[in-house]
């Protein structure tokens, strides 16, 4: 290995763990990551005596093919999506506490919480009736 390979595969190596270091900092990018993937690649390519032209074309390559294999690793996973809030009461089955008639509404317990509430089409629900929550209309709960 000349000596010259030699000081630059350590220059790749700390500049790819700089970049490591760099993506503790930001999470959720993974920018970073791919930078410091393609800086290995190049003090792999010093390693191996290979030219100084090609361990700088090494890491935009390299970066550019780590960066979409993790978009692509990523998107596999998909996003977790979980319901939270008031969106998780559509869907729940509740009961009505006090009548709901037709354009004044009423009221209806959902996992131990009272809310207001409109029947969806007009309808009339009487107490102790059980009903499933379709959507949200501001702070009131739209029932069928």
């Amino acid at each position: 290995m000349e000596e010259y390979n030699s000081i630059l595969m350590y220059v790749w190596l700390a500049t790819g763990i700089a970049f490591l270091i760099l993506e503790v900092g930001t999470p959720g990018l993974l920018f970073f990551v791919s930078l410091s993937v393609g800086c290995f690649a190049a003090a792999i390519c010093a390693f191996f005596d290979i030219s100084f032209f090609y361990q700088l074309w090494a890491i935009p390559l390299i970066t550019v093919a780590s960066f979409g294999l993790l978009k692509k690793f990523i998107t596999l996973r998909g996003p977790q999506k979980y319901k939270t809030n008031v969106e998780a009461l559509i869907g729940q089955e509740a009961i009505v506490t006090k009548i709901i008639e037709p354009y004044k509404g009423g009221y209806v317990r959902v996992k131990q919480e009272e809310w207001a509430a409109l029947a969806e089409h007009n309808q009339t629900y009487y107490k102790d009736s059980k009903v499933v929550v379709i959507r949200i209309a501001g702070n009131k709960l739209i029932v069928k």
